[in-house]
């Protein structure tokens, strides 16, 4: 269910970013704060022009993975300190 509604916010900014909107306007536009927008607007912008919303939540989806095994790898080593 996450995972449906990232890609659906995903969809949704890459869609306003093919018609030029800034952060602002797109943060506004989808009734969003500035700061829940932006991680998806940042990496949405590394896929310009085409914006595409498969790509950017792929990538997501690996920072997030990546973001969590860092978490493990600290917290074992922390664990056998």
């Amino acid at each position: 269910r996450e995972e449906v509604e990232l890609y659906n916010r995903i969809s949704l900014v890459c869609k306003k970013l093919r018609k030029g909107r800034t952060l602002e306007e797109i943060a506004e536009d989808l009734e969003e704060e500035l700061s829940a927008i932006e991680p998806l607007y940042n990496k949405a912008k590394e896929f310009a022009p085409d914006y595409d919303p498969n790509l950017v939540f792929e990538m997501m989806s690996k920072d997030d993975e990546a973001d969590k095994a860092d978490k493990v790898d600290e917290y074992l080593q922390v664990k056998t300190d």
